[in-house]
């Protein structure tokens, strides 16, 4: 077993057994993989996760030979506290004068793709704030202008979301809070959160998440989002450690269509993964996080952002000539990660993976997990085309290839149009 694999055995089992949240699992993982040491079990050790009476049966749990369950301890709120500020990190140093952020063109050599490279990973790794965290004084049970935060939902690099109720409606809602590595009152932070919000208002479909509002409040902006629900797609692949053929079609059936919307208005979301699908009590999804989106007015294209493990090649060579097929690979991934229990391309650090989305070919999914369905498989792999035109030509394709992957059975073409047409709507809503 691979070392990235026992990671991600180890990244889960932190989530269920230590209690950890996804995201500060996925963050300790990230810090893990760009330290330097050799094994996490160790590095797990160092930090109190685990006794270092426990670490040898751990190591050789993680490689199978043996159950996890009852070594890794349940962690306190002072463990947890240290580990979140073992995360943060320094934020990275400019590139060189004269260079701009990532180098373009494919063709401009070995160096300038390393360079790239590491520009991605150091981009992807949690930032420290330099005169501390300006969104200390938010936690559950304070107040935030008319918004009482009830519970965090989650944070990325550059937001925090908090569970609320809408004052007037009485109904819950998101509230995701810029997290600025400066204060906003310049207008840079605003105008960032307005675009993410005219993106988003301008989509009109039930399986992407509604905006409601836009705004600003103590020098913060902020968007208010229908809440879409408190567990996320990857919580729910964890959980369960592999989806079903049947789950993960009719969750790539009901994205497809809502990225087919957003790309009839020019929109890319570029970070498509299972963090930023949410999954309601009822099991349709919404998705969520367009803070990477491009549109017309939106951030600069040149700039390569997104996650290392469902990035498509042409994101990392070529960031200001994608298209919607950059998300058709995200999909892809996504929808692996979903069968198989893990992304397509998982290596040792994160630079590794990204050069593998570039170079290796995804193992199939049949040979990791043998009941998938083979038309499913056929899919998953074309979505994962290294080359854009070998993927689907467009959104309507994937939505098609899918919706026939899960009425294969009906019979005639008649009958096969019916049964789409009824799929679609039960899940598409």
């Amino acid at each position: 077993m691979s070392l990235a694999s026992e990671v991600e055995i180890l990244r889960a089992h932190l989530i269920d057994s230590a209690g950890l949240s996804a995201e500060l699992a996925g963050k300790l993982r990230d810090t893990f993989l760009v330290s330097g040491e050799d094994s996490f079990v160790d590095f797990l050790a160092k930090h109190g996760v685990v006794s270092k009476l426990a670490a040898p049966k751990l190591r050789s749990a993680a490689r199978g030979e043996g159950p996890i369950q009852g070594l890794i301890r349940p962690a306190g709120p002072d463990l947890i506290a240290k580990l979140e500020r073992l995360t943060q990190r320094e934020k990275p140093p400019a590139p060189p004068s004269g260079l701009p952020p990532f180098l373009a063109g494919p063709g401009a050599g070995q160096s300038s793709l390393e360079e790239r490279l590491s520009n991605i990973v150091r981009a992807a790794v949690p930032r420290a704030f330099s005169q501390g965290n300006p969104l200390a004084f938010l936690r559950p049970g304070a107040r935030f202008g008319r918004y009482e935060l009830e519970k965090k939902l989650g944070s990325g690099s550059s937001s925090v979301t908090f569970l609320s109720s809408h004052p007037t409606l009485k109904v819950p809602i998101a509230l995701k809070i810029h997290r600025p590595t400066e204060r906003v009152e310049a207008g840079s932070g605003v105008r960032g959160f307005e675009a993410e919000g005219r993106i988003l208002a301008r989509l009109d479909h039930p399986n992407i998440v509604r905006v409601l509002d836009v705004d600003a409040e103590q020098g913060l902006a902020y968007i208010v989002f229908e809440f879409g629900g408190e567990r996320s797609f990857e919580q729910e692949i964890i959980h369960s450690r592999r989806v079903s053929s049947m789950r993960a079609a009719e969750i790539g059936l009901a994205l497809s269509d809502a990225l087919d919307t957003a790309w009839a208005s020019k929109v890319l979301h570029r970070d498509i993964k299972p963090e930023n699908v949410l999954v309601r009590a009822d099991g349709r999804v919404k998705l969520v996080d367009f803070g990477l989106a491009t549109a017309d007015e939106s951030k600069d294209p040149d700039l390569v952002v997104g996650s290392p493990a469902y990035m498509a090649p042409e994101q990392i060579t070529e960031p200001n000539r994608i298209d919607h097929r950059a998300d058709m690979y995200a999909l892809g991934a996504t929808l692996y990660h979903a069968l198989t229990g893990r992304p397509p391309f998982l290596r040792d650090s994160p630079k590794e993976t990204l050069r593998a989305q570039l170079y290796d070919r995804p193992e199939p999914i049949r040979g990791i997990v043998g009941d998938v369905d083979a038309e499913l498989e056929q899919i998953v792999l074309r979505l994962l085309e290294k080359k854009r035109e070998d993927r689907y030509p467009t959104w309507r394709d994937t939505v098609d290839a899918l919706a026939s992957s899960l009425t294969r059975s009906s019979t005639g073409q008649a009958g096969r149009r019916s049964a789409m047409s009824r799929l679609l709507s039960s899940l598409i809503r």
